[in-house]
């Protein structure tokens, strides 16, 4: 019966993606998780780490996995245009119960007809097994982001003339993680906390975004648990994304724009529900199946919305996963409520 629900999942949802408007799948900016395990069921990967993306999901799960490496092709469409973004990740054992590990990895995208936004992040991390049934970790997000805003007026701007038509701007920016993960028999829980990423100002664009060009993406939380059994998993996830914490993502207001209390894009804050399902069918094929819904975070009547692209709030997944010695193949496939579809690949290798 389990693996008959499986597979009907993950035929409706490629039929379902032949009338879908095709949009990347997110929550809010962020992805609905990293690695192509985790998008398969549902973003699910706090308490059940499966492969090396753990460095941006909870550190703390490392320590529970063998050394490895992968990369991940990841896939979307927006309107007529396709965009190919990869991804990487690895981790290796230093010492007993201490690992080391690094990813390269998109945290979001979008793009309008006025506007477009990506951010782009190298993650190293530290994890260490603490006792016999608890793990810690701790990673750093060295990030990257790029902002183009053309083709509209606003105002009044405390700089008319660094307001829009500028071009493409990057800046540079920080964040850390905290993780934990602890298990008992067959129960798994964790935890993760993100900062806020801090980025320098986007000083091309300082007579649009508030206080003079700031464009940070926020803090996260989130919690987790999982039943791992021999061959069927569940996952339940609850992660509270910080939107309306953040200046520009705060309320659209009289002042001028770029101004410290400038009109922002009127974001609150999102709660995300996550739930994962997994199958070992064989010794070498894994099925998945996932649900996500996080409430759109856009308020209506804010005139910013125009400039973003309108967003889902429930997305249904479905993954494979084909392991051979050392190596593993992995697929899953996203659609939204709301007309977004996305879909990846990746090869992992690990070492022992």
């Amino acid at each position: 019966m389990f693996i008959r629900l499986l597979c009907t999942t993950f035929l409706c949802l490629c039929l379902g993606g032949i009338w879908l408007t095709p949009l990347g799948a997110t929550n809010g900016l962020r992805q609905i998780g990293y690695g192509i395990k985790a998008k398969g069921m549902g973003g699910c990967a706090i308490a059940h780490p499966q492969d090396s993306f753990a460095v941006a999901n909870n550190p703390a799960g490392l320590p529970l996995l063998p050394p490895s490496i992968e990369a991940d092709l990841f896939w979307r469409r927006q309107g007529d245009k396709n965009s190919l973004f990869p991804q990487a990740a690895a981790h290796l054992y230093t010492a007993p119960g201490q690992v080391l590990g690094a990813a390269v990895y998109t945290y979001g995208f979008f793009a309008s007809s006025h506007c477009s936004y990506g951010a782009y992040l190298f993650t190293p991390a530290f994890a260490w097994q603490a006792t016999r049934c608890h793990s810690l970790g701790i990673s750093l997000s060295l990030a990257f982001e790029r902002f183009h805003l053309h083709g509209v007026t606003f105002s009044p701007s405390v700089a008319p003339d660094l307001a829009t038509n500028m071009g493409p701007d990057y800046e540079w920016g920080i964040g850390a993680r905290v993780g934990w993960i602890g298990r008992f028999r067959h129960l798994q829980l964790g935890a993760t906390f993100q900062t806020p990423l801090i980025f320098s100002l986007l000083r091309k664009y300082r007579g649009f975004l508030p206080g003079g060009g700031e464009l940070n993406l926020p803090a996260e939380l989130g919690v987790g648990a999982a039943y791992c059994a021999r061959r069927f998993e569940a996952c339940v996830e609850v992660m509270e994304l910080f939107w309306h914490s953040l200046r520009v993502f705060q309320r659209f207001s009289s002042a001028p724009f770029g101004a410290d209390e400038g009109p922002g894009f009127s974001w609150s804050n999102q709660t995300v529900f996550k739930l994962g399902l997994s199958y070992l069918l064989t010794e070498c094929l894994t099925l998945r199946a996932g649900y996500n819904y996080g409430p759109c975070p856009q308020i209506a009547g804010n005139p910013l919305n125009a400039l973003t692209q309108e967003l889902a709030h429930t997305h249904l997944t479905a993954g494979i996963s084909y392991k051979r010695a050392c190596h593993e193949i992995s697929a899953f496939y996203c659609a939204g409520i709301r007309g977004q579809m996305s879909a990846g690949v990746s090869y992992a290798w690990r070492f022992l």
